[in-house]
């Protein structure tokens, strides 16, 4: 596994195109306007609907190449190589946008790289891209898509499963949690 760091650094330097790359792929392809993209929490429901409906399996003789996808991919627990190249690059960017959806939404809220004082070595978030401020001590935006993108695999996908998700954390920073 690569350094964590390492990786964190490139996906965060890369959001912005990240964004701007989903925005503009949605305008195109009969999602959500670049202006309905507003990083809101409304504006998910729209987007995970699209979304979600253009996610492809990988044919089973197609081989994985991590160096063709996003930084994240083969240096952390989930590495999905059932979901085609697209798919994943696609996830990417709507993690991305979630997550950014998030900060936006929490004042003072801000990225770090997840830590445990105590056991870092069994820390599942440890050295990963972590917000700081939003709804709990240390939320690993990637992690909560990836398990909604499971949802999509499993057929109990949901267009509001998004939007469900982003009312449960800014709700808990808006009272604190």
């Amino acid at each position: 596994m690569a350094a964590p760091a390492a990786w964190q650094d490139r996906w965060l330097a890369a959001l912005p195109e990240r964004i701007d790359w989903l925005r503009t792929t949605a305008a195109s392809r009969g999602g959500p306007s670049s202006v309905e993209l507003d990083l809101s929490g409304a504006s998910l429901g729209g987007l995970w609907a699209w979304a979600r409906r253009l996610f492809g399996r990988r044919d089973a003789d197609v081989p994985v190449d991590p160096t063709r996808l996003p930084a994240w991919f083969g240096d952390q627990a989930w590495a999905p190589r059932w979901w085609d190249d697209d798919t994943i690059w696609l996830i990417d960017a709507v993690a991305g946008y979630f997550a950014e959806s998030l900060r936006a939404a929490a004042p003072g809220g801000h990225w770090a790289r997840g830590h445990d004082e105590i056991d870092p070595t069994h820390y599942l978030h440890e050295g990963q891209p972590v917000l700081v401020g939003v709804g709990g001590d240390e939320l690993n935006p990637l992690a909560l898509v990836e398990n909604v993108v499971g949802r999509v695999w499993t057929g109990k996908a949901d267009d509001d499963d998004l939007c469900r998700l982003w009312d449960l954390y800014t709700t808990q920073h808006r009272h604190g949690g």
